[in-house]
């Protein structure tokens, strides 16, 4: 089935808010894949790849899926907050690779 024939059948369908639920679905997804990719670089000390992968979760929250919903902004806030401890991290162990 091509993507003309699913369109076509969600208007024959006359679902409302389809649209809302395919978001909703996404935003599900995302988090849950994203989070659990987090979740593993962090298990294995890859601090690089876990902020790569919390400044991209930052980037789309705040641009496609939280865009004027300010009702969401305290899950932005803690994925903020855990890139800031990330980074922290970060910084620790090259000062401690740093000193003689």
């Amino acid at each position: 089935m091509d993507e003309k024939e699913k369109v076509n059948k969600e208007k024959e369908a006359n679902i409302p808010n389809n649209r809302l639920g395919l978001d909703r679905q996404f935003e599900r997804d995302f988090k849950e894949a994203y989070g659990r990719l987090v979740t593993m670089h962090r298990e294995k000390n890859e601090i690089d790849d876990e902020i790569r992968v919390l400044e991209t979760i930052v980037w789309i929250l705040e641009n496609i899926v939280f865009a004027g919903q300010e009702d969401r902004l305290e899950e932005l806030e803690r994925y903020k907050e855990r890139l800031g401890e990330a980074k922290g991290l970060k910084n620790r162990e090259k000062n401690k690779e740093a000193k003689p």
